[in-house]
């Protein structure tokens, strides 16, 4: 009996925690009646001149220590062509591939983002059920349409643009709270002495070679030999975006003990009809994964898979399905495809929540391995405690 009375009491303690948390969430929120106001800043603007094709270049961003911090947004712009007389050729990522690594260690030295630039690309394409900053072409006598150059680059680029006149522009968010009203994951930032660092590293295979079968997954654009690409103007500006005017409010505590993580793992290398069985971290709350199978160089749309799956410790598949079936979930979701060789299940309606389900594992069946460069990489979008984060172990980086 008193065994129960103090499970009753615990289970009192959470839900109250629970609503006082969704109270002061509430309360910070900017309203029309609230103190407190959304503020984005620009808190970072270099040109670069020195980026070489097949060498990384890497810098730091230190966000302002102001406020609640829900996100970064990068702006990129650049001016790149032909390294010597080839043809550059814009392959599945293109622009959104600038970045090979975007990394984010909160004010508490832990790593809340570590992934390529091509993948919050996809997830901000999937979370907003459209292609992220896409504009699509009317028909409309009033002038309206895809008419500014944000989310941009060309198809084959040959002679850099005179004066180094920017002919790639890109967008990419970089989200720290799950979302514009749930601050799950935001970070408390005015805090004395805390520092935290967003760092950036520019491609090094943004360019591959004609015969590149293993980097141009990776890149950006392949060359018609095996001259390279050259970026004569790199110019990268970092917004913050942050809830400002706390004074005096009462903090969601749990929403910025919480952790939106944002992570991938690759190099698992598959055999051909046998089940390529890849574990989800436990401690865990995942709420998409996204798979990439770059067979050997080949991005297929499906025909070398047999199928997808999630499986719990128990032999029990939440979901089995072929790729065709992963593809036109995926398109119900967002009214489009994702490029060849890209499928994202969605758990957001019921995350696979590990530390109340047990071993969780993804399961990748291919029916055709083309060679030793084949290659499975996964991403991974999740939240967590901040305690369970630090503690649980991190999602396996090979195969």
């Amino acid at each position: 009996m008193a065994q129960a009375t103090a499970m009753s009491a615990a289970q009192q303690a959470q839900q109250k925690a629970i609503n006082d948390n969704m109270i002061a969430r509430r309360t910070i929120l900017p309203g029309p009646n609230s103190q407190t106001v959304r503020r984005v800043q620009q808190i970072y603007s270099q040109s670069f001149t020195n980026y070489v094709a097949g060498q990384g270049l890497q810098f730091t961003v230190a966000p302002a220590p102001v406020g609640i911090i829900t996100r970064f947004i990068i702006e990129a712009s650049a001016s790149f062509g032909q390294g010597a007389a080839e043809t550059q050729t814009r392959v599945q990522n293109g622009p959104a591939a600038l970045f090979s690594n975007v990394l984010y260690q909160d004010t508490s030295n832990l790593t809340r983002i570590n992934v390529p630039s091509w993948y919050l690309h996809h997830l901000a394409s999937m979370r907003q059920k459209a292609i992220f900053n896409a504009a699509y072409t009317s028909d409309t006598p009033t002038g309206m349409g895809a008419n500014y150059p944000i989310n941009q680059s060309p198809a084959t680029a040959t002679t850099i643009p005179a004066n180094n006149a920017p002919n790639l522009r890109f967008f990419f968010e970089v989200p720290l709270a799950y979302d514009h009203n749930d601050l799950r994951g935001a970070v408390y930032a005015n805090l004395v002495n805390a520092t935290q660092q967003l760092t950036l590293t520019v491609n090094p295979n943004f360019f591959v070679t004609s015969t590149d079968t293993v980097n141009i997954a990776e890149a950006g654009y392949q060359s018609s030999t095996a001259q390279l690409g050259k970026i004569n103007n790199l110019t990268v500006i970092v917004y913050q975006e942050y809830i400002d005017q706390l004074g005096g409010l009462t903090l969601p505590n749990l929403d910025l003990g919480t952790q939106y993580l944002l992570q991938t793992s690759g190099g698992y290398g598959p055999v051909a009809n046998t089940d390529l069985i890849i574990p989800y971290a436990n401690f865990k709350s995942y709420l998409s994964t996204l798979i990439r199978y770059n067979n050997n160089g080949t991005f297929n749309t499906g025909s070398d898979i047999n199928y997808l799956a999630i499986r719990a410790a128990n032999a029990t598949d939440l979901v089995h399905y072929d790729p065709y079936f992963n593809a036109m979930k995926t398109r119900k979701h967002m009214q489009d495809d994702p490029p060849a060789a890209y499928y994202y299940i969605d758990h957001r309606h019921k995350p696979l929540y590990t530390t109340q389900q047990g071993n969780m594992s993804l399961v990748f069946q291919a029916n055709s391995v083309g060679g030793a460069n084949s290659q499975v990489v996964v991403g991974y979008e999740q939240l967590a405690l901040v305690t369970a984060a630090a503690g649980a172990a991190q999602n396996l980086s090979g195969g």
